[in-house]
């Protein structure tokens, strides 16, 4: 399968202009030659995650771009996986949507790994799931998630040969060796598509069963354009 990773800059200080950008690399992802049969943008993409869930909650958006995200997926016809801001009453989640080339809601996975800072503002996930794709079953994992070779593990118990992550890192390169090691471990794709925060260094990539980044992107914006081979990773 054909991915294109979009690595785009979020801009704190202008936050409705990250929605519209990540829609328009949309566009841009979905006119590849071969066409990508997935899409992924980073994590914080809604340009809504703050450490005050007052402020977060107040803004109408948080809602509303899943929505308008999957209008796009639905006009360009991929499937299309993002880092979103999700609520739950008062609760708020660093979560993950994908989305079919219908636009439906295929899966998402809200973030489980977080910090003691994090958990002042941020509620932890509770569930891993995985779905049957054409391209073989694939899990979802949301920032540090990925790191932790239990939850990568669990998802690979369940059937997983490919695992997409959506991140927003400042320190991603030096993630990179305990990735690889992890997607080693466990004989599985990993897909980190990162998103360039104040100060992050990117390094969205594709790393494959062996442990070898087959692809990655430096510190700049762009698209990142791979192939899957998901069927080498049955057993």
């Amino acid at each position: 399968m054909n991915v294109a990773l979009i690595q785009m800059r979020i801009e704190d200080e202008t936050r409705s202009g990250n929605p519209r950008r990540a829609l328009e690399r949309v566009v841009s992802a979905a006119e590849n030659d071969p066409p990508a049969d997935l899409i992924g943008l980073g994590g914080r993409v809604d340009g809504l995650w703050r450490p005050d869930p007052v402020e977060a909650l107040s803004l109408a958006m948080v809602d509303a771009f899943p929505e308008v995200l999957s209008a796009k997926a639905r006009e360009v016809g991929t499937h299309v996986v993002a880092g979103v801001t999700e609520t739950d009453g008062e609760r708020l989640y660093d979560s993950a949507v994908w989305l079919d080339a219908d636009g439906d809601l295929l899966t998402r996975h809200r973030r489980i790994m977080l910090s003691e800072v994090e958990r002042r503002w941020l509620t932890p996930g509770t569930d891993l799931r995985v779905h049957k794709m054409p391209w073989g079953t694939a899990g979802l994992l949301v920032g540090d998630d990925v790191c932790s070779s239990w939850l990568v593990g669990s998802l690979r118990q369940m059937g997983a040969s490919w695992i997409v992550s959506v991140c927003a890192w400042k320190n991603g390169r030096r993630r990179g060796e305990s990735l690889s090691a992890i997607a080693r471990e466990h004989g599985v794709w990993l897909v980190v598509v990162n998103s360039l925060i104040a100060g992050g260094d990117g390094q969205t990539r594709i790393i494959n069963p062996t442990g070898r980044v087959v692809v990655e992107l430096g510190n700049e914006e762009g698209i990142l354009n791979g192939r899957i081979e998901s069927e080498r990773t049955s057993r």
